[in-house]
């Protein structure tokens, strides 16, 4: 099994009526195992990392099994965040498209808090030895 890789959009400064953050994953082949992770990043220093919901504002618990041919669509409150950093860990190689939206209470996507796979940047955190809090 490959070592998990950390992807992350940088530091994104929310736009006004952004609600949520939202990841869409897609897995294509193999079943992986990901951890998605929204940082709070306004107080400048010492992120707080934010509750990661999927279908009815369900908790996610991870690591999260995705499945092959099958997509997850994964969400984070916003309202009282000005700087946010989306975090997408996963061994799953080119088999995973992860694609990062800001929200507003429509469900449109928010010009400027739109992060798509290619511009995800791979950073050299080392989560593994151990799982992402």
């Amino acid at each position: 099994m490959r070592k998990p890789k950390v992807y992350t959009t940088g530091v994104l400064r929310r736009q006004p009526d952004t609600v949520t953050a939202t990841v869409n994953l897609m897995n294509f082949c193999s079943t992986a195992d990901i951890w998605v992770e929204v940082w709070d990043w306004s107080s400048y220093i010492n992120p707080q990392r934010i509750p990661v919901l999927i279908g009815d504002n369900d908790e996610v618990h991870f690591p999260y099994c995705l499945r092959p041919k099958s997509l997850a669509v994964m969400y984070a409150p916003l309202q009282e965040v000005t700087f946010y950093e989306v975090r997408v860990v996963h061994a799953a190689g080119n088999n995973l498209i992860a694609n990062a939206f800001g929200r507003n209470l429509d469900l449109e996507a928010q010009e400027g808090n739109t992060v798509l796979d290619s511009q995800f940047v791979t950073v050299d955190l080392d989560y593994f030895g151990q799982a992402p809090e």
